[in-house]
């Protein structure tokens, strides 16, 4: 990679972070909904 103007702004690598913190969340959360039997998910 060469140095240079980086591929990304700041403000796009923390709108990526975030979407990502906030499908985790999501994820854990059905996670844990599924075990409880609340939740029905089947891939």
């Amino acid at each position: 990679m060469s140095r240079g103007k980086a591929p990304l702004t700041r403000d796009q690598v923390l709108d990526a972070y975030r979407t990502v913190l906030r499908a985790r969340a999501l994820d854990d959360r059905r996670f844990v909904l599924n075990r409880a039997g609340k939740l029905a998910f089947i891939i």
